[in-house]
């Protein structure tokens, strides 16, 4: 196998590790707290070129590379004060389209939602528009908003719902737009280059996603109707929806759809149908049944996305054990991604993107060191090309192994986790415990610039997937309901009892870390068992879970989902002794509260209330507000500035 690099933007700058317990010099902060060099690569279906988002300046920009030439090109620019891009893709060889954000202030909600948009472009540079017309209001669009309140130069609130790219057709595509009637879209065909649009399925009650078969007709519909959950089908054949029996699926939930095979016949879902694992299914829509499980695993649920191409229809589902796993349903495709694997071998391999033929694919790769990188496979050539690190400042040698270990919990649950050890001889660690967000989320051994971060600085890292945690089955995500701050947050607790047993962790230099669910959990550990910590780092945390529940009320389908998981609201004393703003009297150690005034997930009203209680008590905490910063970190100078952050405080509290 032929294996390249691509000089002109591999770049490779080496530095010493250290951190407390060995002596040579950290990494700069700078080096894993910068944006990645590339983010969401996609192939043009001829495999010519490749879009992508490439941090510059600070944020990311769409850049196209013609992949002969080997030269990048700006197509378009972000403007972080007003927006920043999503995400990118083909409509056609010529025409790109993409997706915005923005931030705006609801009434009535404590947070700031996010307005989603499209914008097109030729490849050329040439026709740049904003897509989706704004629309003339009337008398009868009163209650026609997406959102309760939605200002009024703000038609509906997510605007780049295309559910059909329309590949016979390179002028069009199929949009779900929600502005006619609030949460209940409409799909209209869109001109891409001149911005005209057409109905093509009006709204119906209940209904609030659309989605259309490989030729472009809409043909199921998924939503609520007195908070349950309901199918709309439309066989090919017939021009009515008629509503499908959910019994079939043996879930009160909706399935999860990943699309229609290339006839049309077949709808390719993720259910449970009576087992624990979530597994992919076809579900015949003329006999309206479910096949035998086409994908599943005995330990882990079903991921996704699918790999599906026009050409080849279903090519693998992915499942995530410790990394990206593959079950394939395409020879071809299974053989090039063994050679893929066997020319890098003891690397982990994530494909990102293909042609329509297959034969040429964008994938990602890492491994114990080994830096992760982006590549370009040419099965026609038999060829690997790497085109550039993802944090280009980080050397092979520095790339540290996050291993798969297990724990049991004080009630017998065994808890998966991950551990990431400093590099240095044995010892017990100064240790930070750090709970993923979520909370229906989980980690894995794939690379991540926290925990690579914090383990570089010379702290031992666990990464709990404590119950509630999504990909271990529908048992073990269940009995996390309703368990926010009770036996979630023991199993969190009992991780760390399990480090200091096994002799890793040096039990007086313990911190917890965490942002979102994890920031929430670290709020926890600061007043119910602060014996056992040194300091808690929250980023984007929950401290008031009454003030989540009725936030929650404002968003379609939010306040459902919620009840089930976090619990229903039934006075403040339901949910007053697992609130850390309640508890306030009780934190006994040092806090760094971190949070961005345009979080769309957890408003920042709950950081600011929480120092407002803060600021009467004795405790030892700093807050940064990050203006203009989201949920995510995305833009570089707030990652920077909490990585710094974190850093100087966690090494105030663990460091000798």
């Amino acid at each position: 196998m032929n294996i390249r690099s691509l000089k002109f933007i591999l770049l490779i700058v080496c530095y010493t590790i250290s951190g407390p317990g060995y002596a040579t010099t950290p990494m700069p902060v700078e080096t894993l707290a910068s944006l990645p060099s590339l983010s969401q690569p996609r192939l043009s279906p001829d495999g010519s070129q490749m879009v992508a988002l490439k941090p510059i300046n600070g944020s990311f920009h769409v850049v196209l590379l013609d992949l002969k030439s080997k030269k990048f090109r700006l197509l378009m620019a972000p403007d972080p004060e007003r927006f920043l891009f999503n995400w990118c893709n083909w409509a056609n060889l010529e025409r790109i389209v993409c997706s915005i954000r923005s931030a705006t202030s609801m009434p009535r909600v404590d947070q700031k939602i996010i307005i989603t948009n499209l914008v097109a472009v030729n490849t050329d540079g040439s026709n740049m528009m904003q897509l989706v017309p704004k629309r003339k209001r009337n008398k009868s669009d009163s209650a026609g908003n997406s959102v309760i309140g939605m200002p009024e130069n703000v038609m509906a609130q997510f605007n780049d719902r295309i559910i059909s790219y329309l590949h016979e057709d390179d002028q069009h595509v199929l949009i779900s737009l929600a502005q006619k009637k609030w949460a209940r879209p409409t799909v209209y065909k869109l001109n891409i280059y001149n911005n005209k649009m057409k109905r093509v399925q009006k709204y119906q009650d209940s209904i609030t996603h659309w989605f259309a078969d490989q030729q472009g007709r809409v043909r199921i519909g998924f939503g609520l109707s007195n908070n349950k959950p309901v199918i709309r089908l439309r066989n090919r054949n017939d021009k009515k929806f008629h509503n499908l029996d959910l019994t079939r699926f043996d879930a009160d939930d909706l399935p999860v759809f990943h699309g229609f095979s290339r006839d049309g016949r077949y709808i390719y879902v993720a259910t449970y149908n009576g087992q624990d694992r979530l597994g992919l299914y076809a579900f015949d829509t003329e006999t309206e049944t479910l096949g035998d499980p086409l994908a599943s695993d005995e330990t882990y649920d079903l991921a996704g996305p699918l790999l599906m191409t026009r050409q080849d229809g279903l090519v693998a589902a992915t499942f995530t054990s410790h990394h990206t796993d593959y079950k394939w349903f395409n020879n071809k495709w299974e053989e090039n991604y063994r050679r893929i694997t066997g020319a890098l071998p003891g690397q982990h391999i994530t494909i990102m993107s293909t042609d329509e033929s297959g034969d040429i694919l964008v994938f990602s790769a890492f491994g114990e060191g080994h830096s992760p990188a982006f590549y370009l496979y040419d099965a026609r050539a038999r060829s690997i090309v790497n085109f550039g690190r993802m944090y280009r400042q980080l050397d092979d040698s520095q790339v540290l192994a996050k291993r798969p270990v297990s724990y049991k919990s004080r009630d017998g649950l065994d808890v998966p986790a991950y551990l990431t050890l400093p590099p240095g001889s044995n010892r017990r660690w100064p240790t930070v415990i750090l709970p993923h967000g979520g909370p229906i989320a989980r980690e894995s051994a794939d690379f991540d610039y926290w925990s690579q971060f914090l383990a570089n600085r010379g702290y031992a890292v666990l990464q709990p997937n404590f119950r509630g945690s999504s990909g271990f089955g529908r048992a073990f995500m269940e009995a996390g309901y309703q368990q926010w701050g009770q036996q979630m947050q023991d199993d969190i607790i009992d991780g760390l009892q399990w480090m200091i047993a096994e002799g890793i962790t040096d039990p007086e230099k313990v911190c917890i870390v965490g942002g979102s669910y994890g920031g929430y959990a670290a709020l926890v550990a600061a007043y119910q068992t602060p014996e056992l910590f040194k300091c808690a780092v929250s980023f984007a945390g929950v401290s008031d879970l009454r003030k989540l529940l009725i936030n929650m009320r404002n968003f379609a389908g939010a306040g459902r989902t919620t009840n089930k998981i976090v619990g229903k609201l039934r006075g403040w004393s339901a949910v007053k002794n697992i609130s850390p703003i309640a508890n306030v009297d009780k934190i006994a150690i040092p806090l760094l509260l971190v949070h961005g005034d345009e979080d769309d997930r957890v408003a920042v009203k709950q950081s600011r209330d929480l120092v407002a209680k803060l600021a009467s008590t004795r405790v030892h905490y700093e807050y940064v507000e990050q203006e203009g910063g989201d949920h995510h970190l995305s833009l570089e100078s707030h990652r920077l500035e909490f990585f710094t952050l974190m850093q100087a405080f966690l090494s105030k509290y663990l460091d000798d």
